[in-house]
Parts: C-alpha cells; structure tokens; sequence
C-alpha cells in the first residue's frame, strides 16, 4: 500500500479557503461546481507524492481546472442556469425574446399609446436577459410610469455601443415619438470594453480618441484575434480571474467618458433630451477596481452635468432581497422591478439647468 504524502496543516488550510471563496462567488450560478472542486482537491492532495509549495500549487490548479471543467459541464446540461432559474417574482424565459423591425427588443405596450417616452441603453442589463418581454427594466419602468420605452439595450454591449447607435441613427428613426428621458445601464467593465481590452461582441463599434473627441475607428475585430475571446464566455474567467488581474488604466477612463459625454450631447443636440446614467453597482462582478471605477464615472459624469443614479440605492432599500439576482448575478425581475420603480420616482433636471452645465464643461 503505498504511503502517503506529508501533508501540512496550512496546506488545507489555503485550499479550503480558497474553495470556500470560490464556492461563495458561484453560490448561486454552479453550486455543484464549487462543491465538487472542494472535494477534488481535497482528494487530490491526499493522494500526490508531492510537498511543500508544489503541494499547494498543483491543488490550486486542480481547483480551478475541475471548477471549469464542472462550468462547461454543467451550462450544456443545465440551461437554467443561462436563462435564470425560476424563483419567487421571477419568470424564466420561456419564449425568445421578441425583436422589432429595427433590431431592437420589443417592449409591450398598453392598449394606449402614451404620449412621453423614455429609451434605455446598455448591454445585457437593459436588454433584460434571462426575464420575459414585460419584465425587463425598460418594461416595468413603461408599466409604472404610463411612458412608452424603447430598448436599445444589445448584449456584450457598452457606452461604445450607444454612441454608434446616436451617430448612425437607423434604429433610433424607428423609435417613435421623441423621448422625455434618456438612460443608459453603465455595468461594472465596460470602460474594458470600450478601450477593447475585453472584446465580448468583435462585431461592436470601436472608438479612439482624437483630440479629445471620440472617432469611429472600425468594429473590435480590427484589433485582430484575442485570447481572453473564448475566456469571457467562462464566469469562472470574469468572476474569480478577471477582477483579480483587472487594473485601472487612465487612458481607458478617458475614452469612455469621453464616448459618454459624446452620446450626451448627441442627445441634447438632437432629440432636446440629457443622458441619465444608471450605475449597476450591486451584485457579484462588483470588485474593488470596478467600484473606484464607477465612483470615478460617477464623479466626472456629475461634474459634467449628467443625472447620475445607483443600483443599490434602488435595490438595497427594496421589498425583495431573497430574489434580487439568478445565475451568478444577472438581476431579475423583482431587482429590475426596484430600480423602475426608483427611476419613476427620480425627476431629471430641468432643461435649462442641464443645458448650463453642459455648457460648463464639454
């Protein structure tokens, strides 16, 4: 019978923290997944002739190899996961989204047709996935306020996306009557996706900056073939690694403000309406650098003369808690439900006043 290895006490003690750490991340998206890398590792080190700090390495590795292998396993064989599981307030999407003429997802409208409308862009977010047509936030936000809404939300998307829709206009000629309100759902990355740094959609605008101002320069593909592609269809990728090796980079804050502010005054120029930003502060992707991230937007946005709003101060003063995010995070429809009913009641700034301070500072 072979003996086994020396096994040190602090070996453990790294891996079971680290698998708790990680079974905490994915707590609500691969469960299964978390508990059977603990059981894995814990296994492995037990049987592998190996000690000291190889020990512990090659069981991280372990770690993070059965978590992955257990992600693709799991996503193929268990769609709920993807589409968002069935709980309380929340319906899964049972039917594809509905699509309009101008390839944007429809919102349902009332036997009326309001008169004062409200478009809403983003990524994912405002889109709605993983809820039904009428439970999205451009939805609900149409349903409590009486409003018809549009949504420009696409998914992988960012502020970069927003902008081609303002400068190209195509879609945004088919939306109807012109808006009384503008928001945009700014997540936690998309000043990455916006640089390029993180390509989820190679089919998305690219912008640089030139003079200041922001340039259609091609679509992401043009940047050539990237290795974190196939990465950023991993949660265990953009949960646990990215925020760890993600770093702030101050060129990249310039661009995405500066593609913000681009897609603000292409609002007020054209349809007599300010950008609101919507800042997705709240849920499981919400790191440290993405929080000074979004403090940094917040700030400079404020400064510029554009209605800033947050997440949690929608979702954490809400009635529904216990079902506020499915599938690693993704908000549902009682979260999307607390922040309409919080947009409703926000006011924007007078006209005056918005025009002013965009005045102050382009």
């Amino acid at each position: 019978m072979p003996s086994l290895p020396v096994v040190r006490t602090w070996h453990i003690v790294v891996l079971v923290a680290l698998a708790c750490a990680l079974a905490a991340r994915f707590a609500v998206a691969h469960p299964v997944a978390a508990v059977l890398g603990l059981l894995a590792a814990t296994a492995a080190i037990l049987a592998w002739r190996i000690a000291g700090w190889r020990a512990t390495l090659a069981n991280v590795a372990i770690l993070l190899a059965i978590l992955a292998g257990a992600e693709s396993i799991l996503d193929r064989l268990m769609p709920a996961h993807r589409t968002g599981a069935s709980t309380e307030g929340v319906s899964p999407t049972a039917r594809p989204p509905a699509i309009g003429t101008d390839g944007m997802r429809v919102t349902p409208r009332g036997p009326a047709t309001p008169a004062r409308a409200a478009w809403f862009f983003g990524c994912s977010l405002a889109f709605g996935d993983g809820v039904a047509d009428e439970q999205t936030l451009p939805a609900q936000f149409a349903s409590l306020a009486g409003w018809r809404a549009h949504n420009f939300g696409v998914r992988d998307s960012g502020p970069h996306g927003m902008l081609r829709v303002l400068e190209t206009r195509g879609a945004i000629e088919l939306a109807g009557p012109r808006p009384v309100r503008a928001f945009f759902v700014l997540l936690p990355g998309h000043v990455a996706r916006v640089s390029g740094r993180t390509v989820p959609d190679p089919h998305a605008p690219r912008y640089v900056l030139d003079a200041g101002q922001p340039r259609f320069a091609g679509f992401m593909r043009d940047i050539g073939p990237r290795p974190d592609g196939a990465l950023m269809r991993s949660g265990l990728w953009r949960e646990v690694a990215l925020p760890v090796l993600h770093r702030r980079d101050a060129a990249e804050d310039a661009l995405a403000l500066a593609v913000l502010m681009r897609a603000h005054a292409l609002l007020l120029a054209n349809h007599g309406v300010t950008l609101e930003v919507l800042l997705w502060d709240i849920g499981p992707s919400t790191g440290r650098t993405h929080v000074a991230e979004l403090n940094m937007l917040e700030s400079e946005l404020q400064e510029r003369g554009v209605n800033v709003f947050r997440a949690s101060a929608a979702i954490l003063g809400g009635s529904a808690q216990a079902v506020l995010f499915a599938d690693g995070g993704r908000p549902t429809a009682a979260a999307y439900r607390d922040v309409a009913q919080y947009l409703v009641r926000s006011n924007p700034p007078p006209a005056a006043e918005r025009r002013a301070a965009a005045a102050r500072r382009p």
